[in-house]
């Protein structure tokens, strides 16, 4: 079975993979994206619930008894990766399971993260984790992106959420965001199956159903102008891509599509346009060896830019 080194390799190489120099890097994880993560790093392990898997690793490197010990996340591995990544993905999970009307409550987001670490029901911090312990983890983290030209979220700048602002910043899409576009994508399912969406224009439609939409949802969709690379259409068409391949395959399954542009080309002697398919690759996977079948040939994909093939 993967160990928590191996999860929190995994973790790391998942949130930076297609990610452009200078872009924002985000943890948005959730309980499918776990799944999808294990299922693309740890395939041939043959494990039945990879996110069960991933929550027991964190468990058994983070709890003694009832208690928490961070004390071993610190600094950075073998891999020079930071140590705490995969505890850190698992307190945004925490943060992607509280409902609407959580008002982004301390206590709300402990009690999901004490039911996730199967720690005893009780007010506040789990016991062993002092207020604060966990800023060192995000600092490495940020330190560490900084040192690869990457950029984090930044917490809001508010003393009642100083520390869990930390992963709920990350979970930019919650559970209960995710089953109300479910229903929108359902209901309005014609459009959303024939209409061809980039980011960008997915990001226009959804904002013109906003009684889909859950509170926290419209007034992220309102402030995305404010958050860098506007992470918040990445996060939709996330959503709308699981949508639309849930509708093709057994919701239980997990898999891993591209999606495809075109690239245009002229001719400045001619004027002749050509166009050719511009396969981009989902971000956190790394394409290595693929290859595209037109008719009876096979096509090796090359990379033209990072994740654009």
């Amino acid at each position: 079975m993967p160990s928590y080194q191996d999860w929190n390799q995994a973790i790391v190489l998942h949130a930076i993979a297609g990610a452009e120099s200078g872009s924002t890097v985000f943890l948005n994880m959730s309980d499918r994206e776990i799944q999808r993560i294990g299922a693309f790093r740890f395939h041939k392990k043959q494990i039945e619930d990879y996110l069960e898997d991933f929550k027991n690793a964190v468990r058994g490197k983070v709890c003694v008894l009832d208690k928490l010990n961070l004390a071993e996340l610190e600094g950075r591995d073998r891999l020079k990766m930071p140590r705490g990544m995969a505890f850190l993905a698992l307190t945004v999970l925490a943060a992607y399971q509280m409902v609407d009307d959580d008002a982004a409550g301390s206590l709300n987001y402990f009690r999901r993260l004490r039911e996730i670490l199967a720690l005893p029901d009780d007010n506040g911090r789990p016991k062993g984790m002092q207020t604060g312990a966990e800023e060192a983890l995000w600092l490495e983290w940020e330190r560490w992106l900084n040192e690869r030209e990457f950029r984090s979220i930044k917490p809001p700048n508010s003393i009642a959420q100083k520390y869990i602002g930390y992963p709920i910043s990350q979970a930019i899409l919650r559970r209960v965001d995710l089953e109300n576009l479910k229903r929108l994508f359902n209901d309005k399912k014609t459009m959303f199956q024939t209409t061809l969406f980039d980011e960008q224009s997915l990001f226009s439609t959804v904002q013109n159903y906003k009684v889909y939409l859950t509170k926290h949802l419209r007034e992220l969709i309102e402030s995305a102008h404010l958050r860098s690379g506007n992470e918040v259409a990445f996060a939709l068409f996330q959503a709308f891509e699981d949508w639309r391949e849930n509708l093709q395959s057994d919701s239980s399954s997990i898999q891993t599509r591209i999606t495809s542009g075109l690239y245009r080309t002229e001719n400045w002697l001619t004027g002749e346009v050509q166009y050719a398919l511009y396969p981009r690759q989902r971000r956190g996977y790394e394409l290595q060896d693929s290859s595209v079948h037109i008719g009876a040939n096979e096509i090796a994909l090359r990379q033209e830019r990072l994740g654009w093939f």
